[in-house]
């Protein structure tokens, strides 16, 4: 196994598992315990399904390693602590978005939005001035810039938790000057060349989402060898290269990025 890229994908959860039947992982330090583990390896596609107990015994120092990745405690975000789920409230601001485009168009239309998903039960909310469905043309950093801020700067004001999606550096030293709390950038900060610096030197916390290709084009025959274990090599680099940048791991949030640049088929895996 030692020449083999290995990966593993916990099983069986539960919340309410103790270890009186066997020991029990812990997912990411929170609730959710697993009681098995798929061992992958790379590139045979070599599956095995083993207890927690079997996995949590390896002598394998890269199992051990994965392994404790996976049961490590996620740092909190903005004070929200991770040990459970958390619901991102997504605003707009743009007339061409596939979701809500055009829907929240107007600043008033966006706060009031806003505001509605938190009463809701959202925990943070995303704000957006550039749409990057399928096929999208991008904007430029003013108009940008134009359709966020006074949404940002109106809704931290109110204390509520602000993400921002952009994949600009000059965008995003903006919004965070406005309120923005994250930086949430469906390039991974891999657009600009200047993303990475520009977010480590502004401390806020990133959430580096995967997509295969620029939007306009993403969607033209996506290709993977294997697109779990795609995404997971395309993110884990792009996690290693904030960190050589200045970004902490601690502030690091990985998005799979479902519908960006993958078929149907490929979100179901």
């Amino acid at each position: 196994m030692s020449s083999a890229e290995v990966y593993l994908r916990p099983l069986f959860f539960s919340e309410l598992a103790n270890d009186d039947a066997g020991p029990w992982g812990r997912l990411a330090g929170g609730r959710l315990r697993f009681s098995h583990v798929e061992v992958i390896e790379r590139p045979s596609l070599k599956r095995q399904i083993l207890s927690y107990g079997d996995v949590a015994a390896s002598g394998e120092q890269v199992i051990r390693e994965a392994l404790a990745a996976l049961e490590e405690a996620r740092a909190p975000l903005m004070g929200l602590d991770l040990s459970t789920p958390k619901i991102m409230g997504i605003v707009n601001v743009t007339p061409d978005s596939f979701s809500d485009g055009g829907d929240f168009y107007t600043h008033d239309d966006a706060i009031a939005q806003a505001r509605r998903a938190i009463e809701e039960g959202a925990d943070i909310l995303d704000i957006g001035g550039e749409s990057t469905r399928p096929g999208s043309e991008p904007v430029d950093e003013a108009t940008e810039c134009a359709r966020i801020l006074p949404v940002i700067d109106a809704l931290a004001g109110e204390g509520a938790p602000v993400s921002c999606d952009t994949r600009k550096p000059a965008v995003m030293r903006q919004a965070v000057a406005a309120g923005a709390g994250i930086i949430n950038d469906i390039s991974s900060l891999t657009y600009h060349p200047d993303a990475r610096a520009t977010a480590a030197e502004l401390g806020a916390p990133v959430i580096l989402m995967h997509s295969k290709g620029e939007p306009k084009v993403m969607q033209k025959s996506p290709i993977y060898d294997n697109v779990c274990l795609d995404v997971f090599d395309a993110l884990q680099a792009n996690i290693v290269a904030c960190e050589k940048a200045g970004i902490p791991r601690a502030k690091i949030v990985a998005d799979p990025g479902i519908g960006f640049g993958k078929t149907f088929d490929h979100n179901l895996e």
